[in-house]
């Protein structure tokens, strides 16, 4: 058995790696969230939630599901 401990921000930086390889290898989005600004990845994603683009009639961006979660947007199922 492998126990791995990783202290402090070690460990988000390198969840964040792994998620963003698996992403790129998966053929997925890495993006960031335009409300919070994490980055946030295609992966992730079984609710998907939008808000209005600026200056874009008709258009929508991705959130993040924490901002999902918050209730920060309009949230949908695919």
């Amino acid at each position: 058995m492998c126990n791995i401990i990783i202290v402090g921000g070690q460990w988000s930086a390198a969840v964040r790696r792994f998620n963003r390889l698996r992403a790129t290898l998966g053929g997925y989005f890495a993006l960031p969230c335009p409300l919070c600004g994490r980055e946030f990845y295609g992966f992730q994603l079984t609710r998907c939630g939008s808000i209005p683009k600026p200056g874009e009639l008709g258009l929508s961006e991705m959130i993040c599901p924490r901002c999902i979660r918050e209730g920060k947007g309009v949230a949908f199922k695919f």
